[in-house]
């Protein structure tokens, strides 16, 4: 399918890489279960931030962390929630056992837009490390920040004691046409467990007719609040047209960590697995499925939940 944006311009939708360089100050095991638990460190750092800072720091502070919705009625009821600019890639290797004096590389998009408010993710982190990884543990330092291209190739762009100042930004930019074989075939991998949310209730092992809108709305959110470019003149329409073939099965639910509270434990899991895309599907919705990979699903998006990569079969 030939997408072509309602408003603004398909090459308007790119995005920087930035490397967080992470020095440890004590031993710290991460595994995946604290990587997910990174979504509450960031917010609890921006509510601590948010009280330390005023006037443009603390306006940065906010639209970094929680952007207000858009002004538009239609877009405000198909994208309800806006999305922050930043994803925070899979982090490869976990569990691993870091010890005093060990990095950890962190990389963030920061897509259209969102690139000017770098600093203050990076001010976030300084003080997400004073603090610990999670849960208090695993203080670290950041020894330096980079920008990386597609190449990944890396350049050192910020260290501490230095003045931020807007590098030149090598960037990202998403094919509006993916080139595809005849017939080509795909599947959808997750990663990292995605929590997918619909009228207040998880869905536990959603079908691709299910899970594709939440990639749509995703890919859509980023696109209109830090692109400026709206991909879908009628959501409706193009919902309407979807193919007729459902796939089911491939995904499961799995719990990754249990909540304790006033109604006792409480599980809280995600999707993992995978689910196939055939070729009817892969043609309609190629870009989405294409820069939907590098955009997370779900909850927690942001800091690393819902993973997923477009695995493209003969």
């Amino acid at each position: 399918m030939e997408l072509r944006p309602a408003s603004g311009d398909w090459k308007d939708i790119d995005a920087g890489l930035l490397r967080l360089h992470l020095e440890f100050e004590e031993d710290f095991r991460l595994d995946l279960p604290q990587l997910l638990l990174l979504r509450r460190e960031v917010n609890r750092a921006a509510k601590a931030l948010a009280k330390m800072r005023s006037g443009d720091e603390c306006r940065s502070l906010r639209l970094l962390t929680a952007p207000p919705p858009s002004d538009d009625p239609q877009v405000r009821r198909y994208l309800a929630k806006p999305p922050v600019p930043y994803v925070l890639r899979p982090v490869p290797g976990l569990p691993r056992i870091l010890t005093a004096g060990d990095s950890l590389d962190l990389d963030f998009f920061l897509f259209g837009g969102g690139r000017e408010l770098a600093a203050t993710l990076i001010d976030l982190f300084v003080y997400i490390g004073e603090c610990g990884f999670c849960n208090g543990e695993g203080k670290f330092s950041l020894s330096r920040v980079s920008v990386v291209d597609e190449r990944g190739e890396a350049v050192a762009v910020w260290c501490p004691g230095q003045v931020w100042t807007s590098p030149q930004w090598p960037l990202f930019f998403f094919d509006r046409e993916p080139q595809l074989l005849p017939g080509q075939r795909g599947a959808i991998r997750f990663i990292t467990p995605a929590r997918l949310m619909r009228r207040g209730k998880p869905l536990f092992r959603p079908s691709l007719a299910q899970l594709f809108p939440f990639i749509v709305r995703r890919v859509c959110g980023m696109c209109h609040y830090w692109c400026g470019v709206d991909l879908l003149a009628d959501p409706g329409d193009f919902f309407a047209n979807l193919p007729q073939e459902d796939i089911r099965g491939g995904l499961q639910w799995r719990d990754w960590r249990t909540l304790s509270g006033d109604r006792g434990e409480q599980p809280v899991g995600g999707l993992v697995g995978r689910i196939a895309v055939p070729a009817e599907w892969l043609a309609y919705g190629a870009p989405f499925f294409m820069l939907g990979a590098r955009l997370n699903l779900g909850k927690g998006a942001a800091c690393g939940a819902g993973a997923w990569e477009l695995v493209l079969e003969p």
